[in-house]
């Protein structure tokens, strides 16, 4: 069963609009330590191609829509991101790649610590070779 999952809050707007609240270490299950947004997306673009080694993170498309291909190693998901009150918590050791975005999408993303460029994984054979030696119980599993 993969590590991801989706996390649904309930819509708590009214006649004045809609209103999504995640609140930390309840709804995304870490402390949150840093946000950033994605915007302006060019319609062929892809982000992510990535793993974090210790940091989790979630993903929430506050407007539009877009696709998210989720990978642990052993199974592989995609998903569709097109509401603000649907987030898509994406532990350690998981790569992540966001594409398929309409016009106009807008996402926020929450991590666990602070920016830090060693905890990232870029090359996705690096990234499989990872997961490997974690499967098979090796000490390279994570450099």
């Amino acid at each position: 069963m993969p590590s991801w999952r989706c996390v649904n809050v309930p819509p708590l707007g009214d006649t004045r609009g809609g209103l999504a609240v995640y609140e930390g270490c309840k709804d995304i299950p870490f402390d949150i330590r840093r946000i950033f947004f994605l915007y302006d997306l060019p319609k062929n673009s892809s982000r992510g191609h990535h793993a974090h080694k210790q940091q989790d993170e979630a993903v929430i498309c506050v407007q539009g829509r877009c696709s998210a291909l989720l990978d642990d190693g052993v199974s592989q998901e995609r998903l569709v991101l097109d509401s603000a009150c649907k987030a898509l918590y994406i532990p350690p050791m998981v790569w992540l790649v966001l594409d398929d975005f309409e016009p106009g999408t807008i996402l926020a993303a929450v991590t666990s610590d602070l920016y830090d460029e060693t905890d990232y994984v870029r090359d996705y054979a690096v990234f499989r070779s990872m997961v490997k030696a974690k499967r098979e119980g090796r000490s390279d599993a994570v450099a």
